[in-house]
Protein backbone atom coordinates (compact mmCIF):
# COMPACT_ATOMS: atom_id res chain seq x y z
CA UNK A 1 0.00 0.00 0.00
CA UNK A 2 1.25 3.60 -1.17
CA UNK A 3 1.83 5.96 1.93
CA UNK A 4 -0.23 8.06 2.13
CA UNK A 5 -4.01 8.91 3.57
CA UNK A 6 -7.03 10.41 1.71
CA UNK A 7 -9.47 12.19 3.16
CA UNK A 8 -13.11 12.86 1.70
CA UNK A 9 -14.74 16.09 2.33
CA UNK A 10 -18.54 15.29 0.68
CA UNK A 11 -20.92 18.06 -0.12
CA UNK A 12 -23.85 17.67 2.83
CA UNK A 13 -26.43 16.77 0.22
CA UNK A 14 -24.62 13.79 -0.29
CA UNK A 15 -25.58 10.35 1.80
CA UNK A 16 -23.18 8.82 4.45
CA UNK A 17 -23.51 5.20 2.94
CA UNK A 18 -22.65 6.62 -0.89
CA UNK A 19 -19.58 8.71 0.69
CA UNK A 20 -18.17 5.93 2.40
CA UNK A 21 -18.80 3.52 -0.86
CA UNK A 22 -16.56 6.20 -2.69
CA UNK A 23 -13.86 6.48 -0.29
CA UNK A 24 -13.81 2.78 -0.98
CA UNK A 25 -14.10 2.37 -4.37
CA UNK A 26 -10.57 5.33 -4.79
CA UNK A 27 -9.15 3.34 -2.08
CA UNK A 28 -9.25 0.56 -4.29
CA UNK A 29 -7.51 1.94 -7.28
CA UNK A 30 -4.97 4.50 -5.07
CA UNK A 31 -4.23 1.19 -3.06
CA UNK A 32 -4.33 3.73 -0.45
CA UNK A 33 -6.07 5.05 2.82
CA UNK A 34 -9.12 6.81 2.05
CA UNK A 35 -11.30 8.37 4.93
CA UNK A 36 -14.62 10.77 4.91
CA UNK A 37 -13.86 13.57 6.64
CA UNK A 38 -16.60 16.74 7.64
CA UNK A 39 -18.61 17.70 5.55
CA UNK A 40 -17.98 20.56 3.18
CA UNK A 41 -20.00 23.77 2.06
CA UNK A 42 -19.31 25.96 -0.38
CA UNK A 43 -19.41 29.47 0.40
CA UNK A 44 -22.32 31.59 -1.14
CA UNK A 45 -19.76 34.53 -2.04
CA UNK A 46 -17.84 31.91 -4.09
CA UNK A 47 -21.27 31.80 -6.68
CA UNK A 48 -21.32 33.81 -9.86
CA UNK A 49 -24.54 34.93 -10.48
CA UNK A 50 -24.20 36.38 -14.30
CA UNK A 51 -22.89 32.71 -14.78
CA UNK A 52 -25.17 30.55 -12.31
CA UNK A 53 -21.73 28.42 -11.94
CA UNK A 54 -19.06 28.88 -8.97
CA UNK A 55 -15.31 30.00 -9.23
CA UNK A 56 -13.30 26.88 -9.00
CA UNK A 57 -10.22 28.97 -7.55
CA UNK A 58 -12.16 29.70 -4.73
CA UNK A 59 -13.28 26.98 -3.99
CA UNK A 60 -9.93 25.03 -4.63
CA UNK A 61 -8.41 27.88 -2.14
CA UNK A 62 -10.92 27.07 0.46
CA UNK A 63 -10.44 23.58 0.55
CA UNK A 64 -6.35 23.95 0.56
CA UNK A 65 -6.97 26.38 3.55
CA UNK A 66 -9.10 23.35 5.36
CA UNK A 67 -6.48 20.97 4.91
CA UNK A 68 -3.99 23.24 7.02
CA UNK A 69 -1.18 21.61 8.42
CA UNK A 70 -3.44 17.71 8.20
CA UNK A 71 -1.41 14.72 7.00
CA UNK A 72 -2.56 13.71 3.76
CA UNK A 73 -4.87 14.48 0.96
CA UNK A 74 -8.07 16.25 0.73
CA UNK A 75 -10.55 15.98 -1.56
CA UNK A 76 -14.09 17.51 -1.33
CA UNK A 77 -17.03 16.59 -3.23
CA UNK A 78 -18.76 19.81 -4.61
CA UNK A 79 -22.56 19.71 -5.48
CA UNK A 80 -22.38 22.77 -7.66
CA UNK A 81 -21.71 23.27 -11.34
CA UNK A 82 -17.86 25.41 -11.39
CA UNK A 83 -15.58 26.76 -13.81
CA UNK A 84 -12.16 28.05 -14.08
CA UNK A 85 -10.06 31.08 -14.83
CA UNK A 86 -9.96 29.86 -18.62
CA UNK A 87 -12.30 27.22 -18.72
CA UNK A 88 -16.17 27.43 -19.22
CA UNK A 89 -17.02 24.72 -16.18
CA UNK A 90 -14.53 22.37 -14.60
CA UNK A 91 -15.12 18.70 -13.26
CA UNK A 92 -12.53 19.52 -10.56
CA UNK A 93 -9.61 20.83 -9.84
CA UNK A 94 -6.45 20.50 -7.68
CA UNK A 95 -3.39 22.16 -5.92
CA UNK A 96 -0.02 20.06 -7.48
CA UNK A 97 1.75 20.69 -4.57
CA UNK A 98 -0.91 21.82 -1.82
CA UNK A 99 -2.27 18.54 -1.55
CA UNK A 100 -5.68 19.43 -1.87
CA UNK A 101 -8.80 19.23 -4.88
CA UNK A 102 -12.61 19.11 -5.41
CA UNK A 103 -14.69 17.47 -7.30
CA UNK A 104 -17.66 19.06 -9.07
CA UNK A 105 -20.49 17.01 -8.95
CA UNK A 106 -22.98 18.90 -11.07
CA UNK A 107 -22.11 17.88 -14.61
CA UNK A 108 -21.10 14.50 -13.85
CA UNK A 109 -25.11 13.21 -13.48
CA UNK A 110 -26.94 12.57 -16.51
CA UNK A 111 -29.58 14.96 -15.40
CA UNK A 112 -27.46 17.89 -16.05
CA UNK A 113 -27.24 16.69 -20.00
CA UNK A 114 -31.79 16.15 -19.65
CA UNK A 115 -30.95 12.37 -20.01
CA UNK A 116 -32.58 10.02 -17.00
CA UNK A 117 -30.90 9.41 -13.66
CA UNK A 118 -28.22 6.40 -13.83
CA UNK A 119 -26.88 6.27 -9.93
CA UNK A 120 -24.15 3.69 -11.18
CA UNK A 121 -23.03 5.47 -14.12
CA UNK A 122 -22.62 9.06 -11.88
CA UNK A 123 -20.66 6.86 -8.81
CA UNK A 124 -18.32 5.64 -11.82
CA UNK A 125 -17.68 9.00 -12.87
CA UNK A 126 -17.08 10.28 -9.58
CA UNK A 127 -14.73 7.81 -8.92
CA UNK A 128 -12.69 8.59 -12.17
CA UNK A 129 -13.16 12.58 -11.13
CA UNK A 130 -11.70 11.98 -7.35
CA UNK A 131 -8.90 9.58 -9.41
CA UNK A 132 -7.83 12.31 -11.27
CA UNK A 133 -7.41 15.23 -9.00
CA UNK A 134 -5.73 12.97 -7.01
CA UNK A 135 -2.97 12.65 -9.46
CA UNK A 136 -2.58 15.98 -9.72
CA UNK A 137 -2.03 16.51 -6.22
CA UNK A 138 0.62 13.31 -6.83
CA UNK A 139 2.22 15.43 -9.63
CA UNK A 140 0.95 14.09 -12.56
CA UNK A 141 0.19 15.84 -15.58
CA UNK A 142 -2.61 15.20 -18.27
CA UNK A 143 -1.64 12.06 -20.16
CA UNK A 144 -2.57 11.74 -23.85
CA UNK A 145 -3.67 7.96 -23.79
CA UNK A 146 -7.54 8.60 -23.97
CA UNK A 147 -8.06 5.59 -22.29
CA UNK A 148 -6.09 6.70 -18.72
CA UNK A 149 -7.65 8.10 -15.72
CA UNK A 150 -5.11 11.21 -16.12
CA UNK A 151 -6.53 12.13 -19.68
CA UNK A 152 -8.00 15.65 -19.75
CA UNK A 153 -11.58 15.63 -19.75
CA UNK A 154 -13.06 18.64 -22.09
CA UNK A 155 -16.67 17.05 -22.25
CA UNK A 156 -18.63 14.13 -19.96
CA UNK A 157 -17.64 12.28 -23.13
CA UNK A 158 -14.51 11.88 -22.26
CA UNK A 159 -14.91 11.11 -18.56
CA UNK A 160 -17.02 8.19 -19.99
CA UNK A 161 -14.12 7.59 -22.59
CA UNK A 162 -11.41 6.80 -19.96
CA UNK A 163 -11.24 4.14 -17.47
CA UNK A 164 -10.73 4.90 -13.52
CA UNK A 165 -7.06 3.74 -13.46
CA UNK A 166 -3.61 5.37 -14.40
CA UNK A 167 -2.35 3.33 -17.64
CA UNK A 168 1.29 1.75 -16.97
CA UNK A 169 3.45 5.45 -17.32
CA UNK A 170 0.98 7.17 -15.20
CA UNK A 171 1.14 4.47 -12.50
CA UNK A 172 4.66 4.53 -12.44
CA UNK A 173 5.02 8.18 -12.06
CA UNK A 174 2.29 8.03 -9.14
CA UNK A 175 3.94 5.09 -6.81
CA UNK A 176 7.22 7.51 -7.56
CA UNK A 177 5.24 10.58 -6.51
CA UNK A 178 5.53 11.91 -9.68
CA UNK A 179 8.72 12.93 -9.09
CA UNK A 180 7.77 15.28 -6.77
CA UNK A 181 8.53 14.43 -2.47
CA UNK A 182 5.47 13.32 -1.13
CA UNK A 183 3.52 15.94 1.11
CA UNK A 184 3.09 14.41 4.88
Amino acid sequence: MISGKVFLLPAPTLAADWTEKMSRRVAEVENCSVRVGRTFTVRSEYYNSSRLQYRGEDILYEVCTQRGERSGRVVALVDHDCYGASLTFVFGQASLRGGCAFVALARLRNSFWGKPPDDSLFALRVVKEIVHELGHTWGLPHCADPKCVMHFSNTIADTDRKGPAYCAICHSKRNSCGGLKPIP
